[in-house]
């Protein structure tokens, strides 16, 4: 979060995998049609899906959305062996704001040059509730 240098502006960045063992319920190229399709319903641009050649399977979808405040959205569609795996990453675009204020909401503790008290999960089932920053007393904030 942040951008070097400039304490009077900040952006986020997300990310969230699918859990161990998911499987996808078709062709990786597949997925990342219907996601590319629906971010264009959805009113997202510069959407790009390219998949690589070889014997590599992975199929990266990419797009942004800056009226929502996203710069780059980025799906990893991932199949494997044991498990397939999807991977969402965003970053917001830069927003004007004191990145101190900011840290010290996502940071409840107080403590900015650790981890937040409580962690984001590594891996998330796709309908698991988001949660966003952290309340006074360290815990992940749901809606």
């Amino acid at each position: 979060m942040g951008v070097p240098g400039d304490a009077s502006r900040y952006e986020f960045d997300l990310t969230r995998r699918t859990p161990e063992g998911w499987r996808l319920d078709g062709a990786p190229m597949e997925l990342a049609e219907e996601v590319a399709a629906w971010l264009d319903e959805n009113g997202w641009s510069d959407i790009k899906t390219r998949g690589y050649s070889g014997e590599i399977a992975d199929v990266v979808v990419e797009a942004e959305y800056p009226e929502k405040h996203v710069d780059l959205l980025v799906v990893d569609i991932s199949p494997g062996e044991l498990f397939d795996s999807v991977t969402v990453s965003a970053t917001s675009t830069c927003q004007p704001g004191d990145a101190h204020d900011v840290l010290a909401l996502v940071y409840a503790d107080g403590d900015l040059d650790g981890g937040p008290v409580d962690q984001f999960p590594e891996l998330e089932h796709p309908r698991a509730e988001p949660s966003f920053g952290f309340t006074e007393d360290g815990k992940r904030r749901f809606p």
